[in-house]
């Protein structure tokens, strides 16, 4: 989801969206508060590396393997963001294809694997320092992750935005147990009671944090 709104100059958005927030409230100014949610915030190249260690790991790929994987799948996509000469990206695609192999991947599956790798927007999520604007602009920060992410993982991305908003005058960065990517309950939506409107699927906790903090930072 890379889209991103704005309430009374209060800017919110997810995944994507809220890692371009930052960089939206330092260069346009006068946004009261940003809104984060599962927003990929780390240095350059982590969120990257560990949603993908995190992915392989989780399909099967033993962890060793899945480190080589990604380091070399790192080093490629470090040629292609310094827009390195084709002598020198090509063999760096073709270790990639040969880390999946080595990994147990059919030759198929590996040249498949790194063919959807080569693309412009996984390039520019590699390529991004989206912790390095969270303090530029000042306005206040809800940065909201889930504890059950497997895109934007957790572990990468809450340490990183602690560490890069511990000094900033107002900022909370919340990790909410067992909620995936997309925000999602973690259990059945309740029945609509009589008269009520039906609950959405967000988590509650999700919700009532971000209302709440909307609300204060309003006033």
């Amino acid at each position: 989801m890379l889209a991103a709104l704005t309430l009374r100059e209060q800017a919110l958005g997810h995944s994507q969206g809220g890692g371009a927030l930052p960089l939206a409230a330092a260069t346009a100014g006068g946004i009261a508060g940003v809104v984060m949610l599962a927003a990929p915030i780390a240095a350059r190249g982590e969120v990257f590396s560990g949603s993908m260690r995190q992915q392989l790991v989780s399909a099967g790929m033993p962890a060793d393997a899945a480190g080589r994987v990604v380091a070399a799948t790192s080093r490629w996509m470090e040629g292609r963001a310094r827009q390195a000469e084709a002598s020198t990206v090509t063999p760096l695609r073709e270790a990639a294809v040969a880390a999946f192999r080595d990994a147990g991947w059919s030759a198929e599956q590996a040249q498949g694997a790194v063919a959807a790798l080569d693309n412009p927007m996984l390039l520019s999520m590699y390529d991004a320092p989206l912790d390095a604007d969270l303090l530029r602009s000042g306005a206040p920060v809800l940065a909201v992750y889930g504890g059950a992410d497997t895109i934007v993982p957790p572990e990468v991305c809450v340490p990183a935005a602690s560490r890069a908003l511990a000094g900033h005058r107002d900022a909370l960065v919340l990790l909410v147990p067992g909620m995936p990517h997309g925000m999602e309950r973690t259990g059945p939506v309740p029945p609509p009671r009589p008269g009520a409107e039906p609950e959405d699927g967000m988590s509650p906790v999700l919700v009532s944090a971000v209302q709440h903090w909307l609300v204060h930072h309003l006033h």
